[in-house]
């Protein structure tokens, strides 16, 4: 199946798993060039490893990962993000003993330019880590630390962003304005795949959704058809 002409991510009947165990059975997506897309579901229902193995941590059992057309199913992680799909795992891995400040230069390793401009556009976006630009990471909260994670995403100019889980052990508030932040993130035609518990908030930032349900699409749809909380839990259970 070729990719339309607008996509620039699409999963093709993709089967993921680890030893024996199947997790994702037979997943096809696309995303829009320049798209939003929100992927929500129970855990345990394979969103984070499709994100791994759309960066090249998890190889597919049968299916295609087409990135801009090629596919790069079989390309290790180094080369995935060489192509500007950049994923910000879950679990906030930024460097603790090195500054914010190194931080964010090592993410700009070998991104052509200087990296200059690009940090003080993280910088711009997030300002907290402008006031903590000399701590080290392992200092900060842990709202900043989910804060330098995108920010060294940005660092490596990337063409599509996938994010994992943001809201992830932070209070609501601090999620909130982790979330605020993104907008400015988002802008300049930026693709972006986000799998977040919190479907109040990944509704918010994105214009189509794909709910997952036992490795399984369940539903799919435009965000503003799942706002309503009773069809996001019938979708999650599989019900409607």
């Amino acid at each position: 199946m070729a990719p339309e002409t607008d996509t620039i991510l699409e999963l093709d009947n993709v089967v993921l798993g680890y030893k024996r165990s199947v997790v994702v059975h037979g997943v096809s997506i696309r995303i829009p060039r320049g798209g939003k897309v929100a992927m929500l579901g129970a855990n345990g229902a394979g969103k984070s490893t499709i994100l791994k193995a759309i960066s090249g941590f998890v190889r597919p059992r049968s299916g295609r990962v087409l990135f801009e057309g090629e596919d790069i199913s079989k390309l290790a992680p180094n080369k995935i993000v060489g192509r500007h799909l950049i994923h910000v795992p879950e679990g906030r891995r930024v460097f603790p003993s090195l500054t914010v400040a190194e931080n964010l230069r090592v993410a700009a390793f070998g991104v052509s330019g200087d990296p200059q401009p690009q940090i003080d556009r993280v910088l711009e976006v997030f300002p907290n880590l402008k006031k903590r630009y000399k701590v080290s990471a392992g200092l900060l909260s842990g709202g900043e630390q989910q804060m330098l994670a995108v920010g060294r995403a940005v660092m490596a100019k990337p063409r599509m962003l996938l994010l994992d889980e943001l809201s992830l052990g932070l209070a609501p508030i601090t999620a909130r304005s982790v979330y605020a932040a993104l907008d400015e993130v988002f802008e300049d035609g930026l693709s972006v795949l986000l799998v977040e518990q919190n479907a109040k908030l990944a509704l918010e930032k994105c214009e189509y959704v794909y709910v997952l349900r036992n490795g399984q699409v369940s539903q799919q749809g435009e965000a503003s058809d799942f706002n309503d909380s009773e069809t996001l839990r019938a979708a999650y259970l599989g019900s409607l």
